[in-house]
């Protein structure tokens, strides 16, 4: 039996959650804007910092509203 856990934590500083996250939840104004795996978002960025993939998601979705 595998045993999973949710564990929720909050952090401005994004490069202490890059070797303990799985998923990010993005929340801006109290709205979700993205809610995605690590991996799915390294896919889509292609990079391996936390920082610089939201980073680039953010930037991708200010983009996606003008």
């Amino acid at each position: 039996m595998v045993d999973e856990r949710l564990v929720l934590t909050t952090s401005h500083i994004l490069s202490d959650l890059d070797e303990i996250c799985s998923h990010v939840i993005y929340l801006m104004e109290g709205k979700v804007l993205f809610n995605k795996s690590i991996d799915e978002m390294r896919s889509q960025t292609k990079e391996n910092r936390l920082n610089k993939m939201v980073a680039q998601l953010l930037n991708s979705k200010k983009h996606e509203q003008n």
